[in-house]
Order: structure tokens, then C-alpha cells, then sequence
């Protein structure tokens, strides 16, 4: 399974709109209003010699949450399905000041096989 089918399979339950990199608006589908979640697969790298005899690709996936105003709430939601995935996370919040937005980003790493 690709990292990204991963990602979205394990949070459109929790009933966030959710894309890869940012919304883009259409005419006939305008960005959402917030909350949201916006996954960014910031990099890809192996682990092994260099010709990688494992097929094992370390996948580091920023999930950023966003919201009008802070919720503690939907973020321990997110964190109960990383949880519940075995996945560890680390996490940084900033209030986006232009934006008038607040972002939770949970830092994770997907180990992927390659096929």
C-alpha cells in the first residue's frame, strides 16, 4: 500500500477533509472551511547498504491539522488512530497569526517494502 493510501485510510474516518500537499480550489469545489487535514510526504529515504538488499523505504509524513481555534479534542483523535496504528509521532503546534489559523503537526515515519 503507498504511504499516502495508508495516511488517508487511517484518518477519513475521523470525518476531516484531508488532501495531499493543499487544497486546490474548482469552481465547484471550493477549499473547506476548517478544520482540515493537509499530509505532506516531506521525504523518502532507505535503509540498508547502497544497493538497499532490505527494499525497506523510511517515508517521513507530516500530518498538519488545522483549525479556527485550538481543538485539543479532534487532535487526541488524531493521535488515538496514530496509536491505535502503532505508528509514534512527535508534535508542534503554531498559531498562523496571517492566516488566523491554528496548526498541530504530527511528525511520523512509515517503514514501506518495496515491491
Amino acid at each position: 500500500m503507498q504511504a499516502n493510501d495508508l495516511v488517508e485510510k487511517m484518518l477519513i474516518p475521523l470525518g476531516f477533509p484531508i488532501t495531499e500537499n493543499q487544497f486546490i480550489p474548482y469552481a465547484d469545489k471550493p477549499v473547506p472551511s476548517p478544520p482540515y487535514i493537509v499530509y505532506v510526504i516531506a521525504s523518502e529515504s532507505t535503509d540498508g547498504s547502497d544497493f538497499n538488499p532490505s527494499g525497506l523505504i523510511n517515508i517521513d509524513i507530516n500530518i498538519e491539522f488545522y483549525s479556527e481555534k485550538r481543538d485539543r479534542i479532534s487532535e487526541k483523535q488524531i493521535e488515538r488512530v496514530l496509536s491505535k496504528n502503532h505508528i509514534d509521532f512527535e508534535k508542534s503546534y503554531v498559531y498562523i497569526q496571517s492566516e488566523e489559523l491554528h496548526k498541530t503537526t504530527y511528525y511520523i515515519t512509515l517503514i514501506n517494502k518495496e515491491m
